[in-house]
């Protein structure tokens, strides 16, 4: 896969808007929904909206936002699977989607995020044109060990169309593209938390112990795609 040209400035650029962050201390690991103690986040959901009260320029916020919205394009062009639509995967990636897809020319489905019974209106779980058979990527802000995607696979599946594949902006690099390429899915990442964790530490944004520590859990928890 060839590199987003850009990624060196939108990978400290997440960080400087705070979107990408390390532990100081080994007390601040955070907890991830798979119970693990992560020296490092990631969250993307901010990105799309600017405010003058963060320590970021305003220009510089929306030079993000571009570069982000790029990355996610990239890394449609460089998917490894012939596509006819782009997906949401509720709901972190949801402020970004439209804006990936027109950059893209992408056709988008939108999957609603569940909401129970309203009593009201006619929704159906996707949101777009399409037809039986179709191919979608599956459109997220990060991927772990890849437990979650298996929430998201069976209303699109169901729905009859094909899901050969992810798109992430951000792989953690934990296991998460083996778990999908044993389901039969693939992974296209705009970058890897290694990368990424090498990137800012050579740019003077973290220091040597919190990438050591990034390294070292990487290390523990990746397994090797065959």
């Amino acid at each position: 896969m060839a590199e987003y040209e850009h990624l060196e400035e939108l990978t400290i650029g997440l960080f400087d808007r705070g979107e990408l962050g390390y532990a100081q201390t080994e007390d601040e690991f955070i907890q991830l929904k798979s119970g693990r103690w992560s020296p490092n986040f990631f969250n993307g959901r901010g990105i799309m909206s600017f405010s003058p009260k963060l320590e970021m320029p305003i220009t510089a916020q929306k030079r993000l936002a571009r570069l982000t919205v790029e990355g996610y394009a990239h890394g449609l062009d460089q998917a490894k699977n012939p596509l006819d639509h782009m997906i949401n995967l509720p709901q972190a990636v949801n402020p970004i989607v439209g804006a990936v897809a027109l950059l893209s020319g992408r056709s988008l489905l939108y999957l609603r995020t569940p909401e129970g019974e309203k009593g009201y209106g006619k929704h159906s779980p996707i949101e777009g044109e399409y037809s039986d058979g179709d191919s979608v990527a599956g459109i997220d802000n990060v991927i772990s060990d890849g437990a979650t995607k298996k929430e998201v696979t069976e209303p699109i599946e169901g729905a009859g169309l094909e899901l050969p594949e992810f798109i992430v902006l951000l792989n953690r690099e934990e296991g998460g593209e083996a778990a999908l390429k044993k389901r039969g899915y693939d992974l296209t990442s705009v970058v890897g938390m290694g990368l990424a964790t090498q990137i800012l530490f050579d740019a003077g944004r973290i220091q040597h112990q919190q990438a050591e520590w990034s390294f070292t859990y990487i290390d523990r928890y990746d397994v090797p795609v065959e």
